[in-house]
């Protein structure tokens, strides 16, 4: 038996397939109607059970036998699951079979001992032989007689590794368990103390009975979930280690592969477990109402408890029902002699129930789905952020493909195992807190029991009816179909992210295909060829071999289109695999995913396939197209040039005899200095082209990444819809167009009357009429500029001070951020005081800041903004927002939930109603911890305001709009020169020649503006000239100076109109305390230029206003 175990063993370690047939003579084949196949989980032995029994039910004599797999379940996972497993592997075999879950955790068996219960009448059995330990061979052999002397014929099977190992993820259950054991940061809560003995017993053992039920239920459904998810860690893990041991170098081919290997296995494995987690949680919750009630039919009707003295101290926080109680007890201990009382305790344990415990495993489902939703999510992070990183560090000069491929997939490893390990804990914690919520349910029945008012507090608390506890029994029963179909929807969301990954694989293959191929054409060769020509210039012959070996034909022939079709052939089957009908969820529930976990988003469909191709079209390939047609032609240009040169260099050698020596040497000259100025301007051209393809590069990528989708998901729908490609691209921009010209049609009518007034308030201060010019050229300047006919949207946004930066991306900003985070949190320490006010000069961001606080501080807050109206007072407007006409300052909390955001812009404008103005205030004050008041003032105004007291009286706080920094201020003016300025309109770099210094520029515009964002802009747009029709450029940064008028009236002037208050005569005086302004004060009002409305006069085009302003301040 030793050599024949030993000789077994032999043949199994050179990797053999070993078959031993134990051919039982008493029985043999019996009818030929049963095979019964024994599994242990993880083996390449399956395959070939599979294999043999197929063969053998095709055979005539065992045509009509039934196959059976047997699977000893020892790690108490759910038979459904594993069934489900195993039902998987005979569909990919194509082999019906009946299948036999033995649950083996309860009382254990050892695995021969089921095969002769379960096989004892079976016609043929299979069983894998197990490893032979060294010593154990006689052991080995005996154990293997004594059941095949039982069960009758057997075939003893291993398989060679050239079998396909099949793992049903069993494994994965049993580590997590081990995990789940050792790895939990959460603790158990501890049990509180009864005052009653007899209360205590009854915790003691429900709090036995819990801790039974929650692991024999939901630790399942939680060991479940986590296996399907390691499984999938496995599957990347197993692939990373292939990756490292097999291939130096990954190509674009591998790093696809990998991609669609993950999102395969999603799209297989994960969704037909995720289906048998559902129904096991279905079923555990089941199960669990009926043990809560259970629970409930058996608890006592009363429980006794002592009655202490301390049970009828009366303390200042007793209520007065607690009061008049603790009197009745009293009368009761001193009267009628009573020590204890009965607590109705069943009706105390069945009101928890509705008032507690159920609401405490919604909450606790709620953390489950959470967890199981975050592992996708992560997964495609890592594999997102590390391709990034792959193709960032590739783009890097002199980057080693190796290396570079070794370190990203090491961190890959490494962040994945990191990964495994924050999973684990979550999933543990899960287990804990499952526990804990029955801790929390038992020591609220303690809470309860301790109180000596316990059975007035359960009179009080009406019962709920039958139907009210269905209905919350029915949210808990609602979770797993929910928490399926939100699962789905998330491996679905994976699937998409991992094919839009793809195509950003493809994006950044071909970037650094286009820079290789732009070197490939001629930059190496034709930098090489002229050195030569430089360094040769004195020598003819060398000079002549170096004109001859140019390569100045074979760029000329360069086709654009074959390059950029050869690239768009390249990425047309991706876009191709793609859904057209993907369904992806609102964005908002993607953002708020962990309070959605009881509900299932609304989808909006969407042609992944469609918005690809456009995003690939217009974004990369028609860019592309332009930058390489642009880029050639400036190289055949300057390359060109010193090629004349030199062939009349050449030339003028040749016939020396009629040119004079100094001709030559002047041309010899010439042809150096051309080929210095040709060499750097071609290496210019090339750091400017990788440069514009690394911008194209990157905007293509942000706009394929999925979220960018989801988020724009409506929008892109209707584009889909009505746009196929370039004709479509050309009606939505006609469509834009017509809107533009009307915007700025309405625009010009108000500067028009902008100018009129101007001219009026000139007259009156006797300034020159020639000055006025100034305004006139700035007026066709910016007509010029936004009136371009390929204006977008985004263009005439920004022109009008919307949307200028965003504060999270600048350092500069960060700190006030935090002040107002900071300020939201603690303005309740003085209610009266608790407004926030934001002061700042012209196109300083203060409305923006308003708008930030109340969306991004003040989380889930409504907001409502109170805008100043000629026509109607503060109530009014409140009534109108409330549609309720019965609200007044008082009475406003009954309409108007508590936690709103209240945004006053320009608060000084209500100075022009006083009354208002006041009942503003008081509301502030009655009502400031209710709600979160955010005004905004221009600095000017402010300072009055505060003198005054009306602004320190409600404001706490007083943070002024920052400037940006000199360099952030830069870095904004040159990227929103990309989109901003007119050269760009349509992407395309044509329409204006930028100067070389535009640092001076920048400069410039940093001291003139001081750092205000919406001011420089305006500032740098306004640097735009006309150069011809169609053509445009930067000049100097022109002088904002007015013409020359005193301090006095200049500020009077414009503090009245750019904040367009209707001030009186003596206020003036007040502010302004000179004599020269009384005088001008008088002739204003005579012209009503202090008197026109507000709407006239503040709505009029952004540009004028922020000339006016930027003196105010």
């Amino acid at each position: 038996p030793k050599r024949f175990a030993e000789l077994a063993q032999h043949l199994i370690e050179l990797a053999y397939t070993v078959l031993y047939l134990d051919y039982d003579y008493r029985f043999g084949f019996r009818k030929r109607e049963t095979i019964d196949l024994w599994w242990r989980g993880i083996s390449n032995n399956s395959e070939l059970m599979l294999l043999l029994s197929r063969f053998i039910a095709n055979s005539p004599e065992w045509g009509s036998a039934k196959i059976r797999i047997l699977l000893v379940n020892d790690l108490n996972i759910d038979n459904r699951i594993i069934r489900n497993k195993i039902q998987n592997v005979l569909d990919d075999y194509r082999i019906e079979a009946e299948i036999k879950i033995i649950n083996n955790h309860l009382d254990p068996k050892p695995f021969y001992e089921h095969m002769k219960i379960h096989s004892l009448e079976t016609d043929l059995v299979m069983v894998g032989i197990p490893a032979v330990k060294p010593g154990k061979e006689e052991e080995f052999v005996e154990k293997t007689n004594q059941l095949v002397g039982v069960i009758g014929t057997t075939l003893l099977v291993k398989a060679s590794s050239h079998f396909n190992e099949t793992d049903l993820g069993l494994k994965e259950h049993l580590e997590i368990k081990e995990l789940v054991a050792t790895t939990p940061k959460e603790k158990l809560y501890p049990l509180e103390t009864a005052v009653s003995e007899s209360v205590n017993l009854q915790i003691k053992q429900l709090d036995g009975l819990f801790e039974e039920k929650v692991k024999e239920t939901f630790t399942k459904d939680i060991d479940v979930a986590a296996a399907v998810y390691f499984e999938l860690f496995n599957e990347l893990e197993s692939d990373i280690h292939t990756y490292l041991e097999t291939k130096k170098l990954a190509s674009t081919k591998d790093m696809l592969a990998f991609v669609e290997a993950v999102k395969s296995f999603a799209e297989q494995t994960l969704k037909d477990d995720i289906e048998s987690v559902s129904a096991l949680m279905r079923e555990h919750i089941k199960n669990y109402k009926d043990f809560i009630l259970h629970q409930l039919k058996n608890q006592p009707v009363t429980l006794s408890r002592n009655i202490s003295e301390s049970d009828i101290v009366i303390s200042e926080n007793d209520s007065k029902d607690t009061i008049r109680y603790k009197k009745r007890l009293k009368f009761y201990i001193k009267t009628l002699g009573k020590k204890n009382i009965s607590i109705q305790w069943k009706q105390l344990f069945e009101h928890t129930i509705y008032a507690n415990l159920i609401i405490s495993n919604k909450k606790h489902f709620s953390e489950f789905g959470i967890v199981t939703g975050k592992v996708l999510n992560r997964i495609e992070d890592l594999i997102q952020t590390n391709t990034d990183l792959f193709y960032k560090k590739l783009k890097e000069e002199n980057a080693n493909m190796e290396s570079v491929f070794k370190e990203v997939v090491e961190k890959l490893k490494t962040e994945l195992q990191t990964l495994r390990k924050q999973v684990e804990t979550e999933f543990s914690n899960l287990e804990i807190g499952m526990l804990n919520v029955h801790k929390k349910f038992l020591n609220e029945l303690i809470l309860q029991a301790n109180r000596p008012e316990v059975n007035y507090y359960l009179k009080k608390h009406a019962k709920l009816s039958p139907k009210k506890q269905q209905e919350q029994w029915q949210e808990l029963f609602a979770f797993p179909p929910v928490w399926k179909e939100n699962s789905h929807i998330l491996i679905d969301l994976f699937e998409y992210s991992l094919s839009q990954i793809r195509l950003i694989i493809l994006v950044n293959q071909i970037y650094l295909e286009n820079i290789a191929k732009v070197r490939q054409l001629g930059i190496k060769g034709l930098l090489l060829s002229l050195k030569e020509i430089r360094n040769n210039a004195d020598n003819f012959e060398k000079l002549q071999q170096a004109l001859h070996i140019s390569e100045l034909d074979e760029l000329s022939e360069i086709n654009i289109e074959e390059i950029y079709e050869g690239f768009r052939e390249k990425i047309t089957d991706s876009i191709s695999s793609l859904p057209s009908e993907a369904s992806l969820p609102d964005y908002n529930w993607i953002n708020n995913f962990q309070e959605s976990q009881f509900e299932t988003p609304q989808v909006h469909i969407v042609d992944l396939q469609k918005f690809s191709d456009y995003v690939l079209e217009t974004k990369y390939f028609e860019p592309v197209k332009t930058l390489l047609t642009g880029f050639f032609k400036n190289v055949y240009n300057t390359y060109s040039k010193v090629m004349q040169l030199s062939q009349l260099l050449k030339t003028n050698i040749e016939s020396s005899e009629n040119v004079e020596e100094h001709e030559i040497k002047t041309l010899k000259e010439r042809l150096v200095k051309e080929a210095d100025k040709a060499i750097n301007t071609i290496q210019h051209e090339f750091d400017l082209f990788i440069n514009r393809l690394t911008d194209i590069s990157q905007e293509t990528v942000f706009h394929l990444d999925l979220y960018t989708v989801i988020e724009n998901s409506e929008n892109i729908k209707q584009y889909v819809k009505s746009a196929e490609r370039k004709k479509g691209v050309l009606r939505a921009i006609h469509t834009v167009q017509q809107q533009i010209e009307k915007i700025i049609g309405d625009a010009a009518g108000k500067i028009d009357k902008t100018i009129t007034r101007l001219q009026l308030a000139e007259q009156q201060v006797n300034i020159k009429t020639d000055k006025l010019s100034y305004w006139n050229t700035v007026v066709n300047q910016y007509n010029a500029v936004v009136k371009h006919p390929e204006l977008p949207f985004y263009y005439y946004q920004l022109f009008t001070g919307k949307h200028l930066f965003e504060p999270g991306k600048y350092k500069s900003f960060k700190e006030f951020e935090q002040q107002i985070k900071n300020y939201y949190y603690l303005r309740a320490s003085n209610p009266a005081k608790s407004a926030l006010l934001l002061t700042g000069d012209a196109l300083s961001g203060k409305s923006f800041w308003a708008d930030y606080a109340a969306k991004h501080v003040a989380v889930n807050s409504r907001i409502i903004r109170i805008n100043f109206h000629i026509q109607y007072g503060f109530e009014e407007i409140l009534q109108q927002h409330t549609k309720n006409v019965s609200l007044t300052v008082e009475n406003l909390p009954l309409f108007v939930p508590q936690g709103t955001t209240f945004i006053f812009n320009d608060i000084e404008k209500w100075l022009n109603k006083p009354d208002d103005f006041q009942k503003i205030m008081r509301f502030i004050k009655q009502h400031g911890e209710q709600y979160f008041v955010i005004l905004t003032c221009g600095t000017l105004a402010a300072e009055y305001l505060k003198k005054k007291a009306f602004l320190t009286a409600v404001a706490g706080l007083e943070l002024t709009v920052p400037a940006i920094i000199e360099k952030e201020l830069s870095e904004l003016l040159y990227g929103r020169h990309k989109i901003g300025a007119v050269e760009l309109l349509n992407e395309k770099d044509k329409y204006v020649e930028k100067p070389s210094d535009i640092k001076n520029i920048s400069r410039k515009i940093y001291l003139k503006t001081k750092g205000n964002v919406g001011l420089s802009m305006i500032y740098w747009l306004s640097s735009i000239e006309k150069v011809e029709e169609g053509v445009y450029q930067i000049k100097e940064p022109a002088d904002f100076d007015l013409p020359h008028i005193s301090s006095g009236m200049i500020n009077t002037l414009l503090y009245q109109i750019t904040l367009s208050r209707q001030i009186e005569k003596h206020r003036v005086a007040e502010i302004f305390k000179n004599p020269e302004i009384s005088d001008l004060t008088d002739e204003l009002l005579a012209k009503n230029i202090m008197i026109e409305p507000y709407k006239e006069i503040l709505e009029p085009h952004v540009l004028i206003r922020v000339y006016l302003e930027k003196i105010l301040s």
